[in-house]
Formats: C-alpha cells, structure tokens, sequence
C-alpha cells in the first residue's frame, strides 16, 4: 500500500483514512501533506496514535470536526473520528 501512497500525482477532494492501531505511518503522514486533499477524514481506535497523526498533519490542514464514536458499549475502546480540512 505504501508504495502506491508515495507514487499518487492525482489531486483529491476526499481522502478518509482509518488506519490500524499503530496509527498512520511516516510515509503515509507525508503523502497526505504532498496530496493535500480538500478534506480528510481520520479514524482511529488509539488515542496516543491519534494525536501524533493530527499533530503532523495540523500544519497544512484544521479541525473542522471532531466526533467521538462508542461502538463497543461496556468498554473503554472509543473511536475518534476527526473531520479535517485543508489550510488555504
């Protein structure tokens, strides 16, 4: 997957990413700066992950929204799901 990431030269409206636990990687976090998508949409299950992937993205893009999902009821896993939008 990283190796198709790194090759894209398509301008994008929407990019919604969700990736695993580990949050998104190196490549991936400059691809998305390098493609600069209109709007993203991030998810993620792990908090620590979560806010290194916005703190790396914030420079080139805002917090339009942030929304809180309790899938698993019971439990202490919530989902974050972050609404960005690109800086002009």
């Amino acid at each position: 997957m990283e190796s198709h990431v790194a090759r894209m030269r398509e301008p994008f409206d929407l990019v919604f990413a969700d990736p695993p636990r580990e949050g998104l990687s190196p490549v991936v976090r400059q691809a998305l700066g390098r493609i600069w998508p209109r709007s993203l949409f991030l998810v993620s299950c792990d908090p620590a992950t979560f806010a290194r992937d916005l703190a790396a993205l914030l420079p080139r893009f805002r917090v339009r929204s942030l929304t809180l999902l309790d899938l698993f009821p019971g439990t202490h896993h919530v989902e974050t799901l972050a609404e960005l939008e690109r800086r002009p």
